[in-house]
């Protein structure tokens, strides 16, 4: 497999939010989708995606302050989605819009989102002060460049987000603490190039799918290398609380409060590197461990 250059990587993200809008009875647009190993779509592109056809339908100088995304079914990266945008309501100051994200016909996600326009009002945040530093963690690049395996590979060459574990990566060593709470930092892998709010939010949406269920297999003491380990994304919650910079190191911290019935929950806040809190996620997800694995399983890496 060739290496793609990481400004090609991070472009190619950048080129699926360019989706266009098809004519037809209802506000639908179309969207390509990267590949990724397996032929799923990840759940991260697919909600920036229904994020950008949500804001190209509210009034202008509405910004998203937050979605929740509830995934029906997995798509496929070889066919165009479908995010038909129904608005629900556009008040004095909030929008109100859900978008209906279909592939062949068939349902795969649904989004609703809300706008507001930029006002004055109280304000308080919390702040977090972290005693490490990007800039000495190793990437997931430095981690898995040279671990001859093609899912290792694409996660080290092809994922537009550097992502770097201030607690200690999970993918062939569980934490020998078993801790229920989690960090990585994260930007885009090379510089967007653009200073449009609604791409910066789009990116943060996409990056913000990558380890929600990471602090759970901390907690239990597992890896991504675990045989029989199976995740997938039920429902994605995501506040955004103020402006934010994807070129910048953000600080993603993590927990799971509980796991349970075969579903883990994550909730995790996003701060700067100065330690504002710009966005809060939370996500419900199918947690299981098969107990009979075959030797063609693959883990779930």
């Amino acid at each position: 497999m060739s290496i793609p250059e990481p400004e090609a990587v991070t472009r190619s993200l950048l080129n699926l939010f360019e989706i266009r809008e098809v004519q037809g009875p209802e506000r639908t647009f179309e969207g390509a989708s990267l590949p990724q190993p397996g032929g799923h779509v990840f759940g991260g592109q697919m909600m920036a995606q229904a994020l950008i056809a949500m804001a190209r339908t509210v009034p202008e100088g509405r910004r998203v302050h937050s979605t929740y995304a509830t995934f029906l079914e997995p798509a496929r990266a070889n066919e165009p989605l479908h995010f038909t945008v129904r608005t629900l309501r556009d008040g004095g100051s909030f929008s109100s819009r859900a978008v209906d994200v279909t592939q062949r016909g068939n349902l795969v996600l649904i989004v609703n989102g809300s706008f507001q326009e930029r006002q004055e009002g109280v304000h308080h945040a919390d702040q977090v002060a972290s005693e490490s530093s990007p800039d000495s963690l190793p990437s997931t690049r430095d981690e898995l460049g040279q671990v001859n395996h093609p899912l290792a590979q694409f996660m080290a060459h092809q994922r537009p987000v550097d992502i770097r574990s201030a607690t200690g990566s999970l993918y062939f060593t569980p934490d020998p603490e078993k801790r229920a709470e989690q960090a990585v930092w994260m930007r885009a892998l090379t510089p967007t190039g653009t200073s449009d709010a609604l791409t910066h939010e789009a990116f943060l949406t996409y990056a913000s799918d990558y380890t929600p269920f990471e602090p759970t297999i901390r907690r239990q003491g597992l890896t991504w290398l675990t045989p029989g380990l199976r995740v997938a994304t039920l429902n994605h919650s995501m506040w955004f609380h103020s402006e934010v910079n994807v070129d910048e190191w953000l600080l993603y911290v993590q927990r799971s409060p509980a796991a349970t019935g075969g579903r883990s929950l994550s909730v995790g806040q996003i701060y700067t590197r100065e330690g504002k809190l710009v966005a809060t996620v939370n996500q419900e997800g199918m947690f299981r461990i098969r107990t009979e694995v075959k030797d063609s399983d693959h883990p779930a890496l």
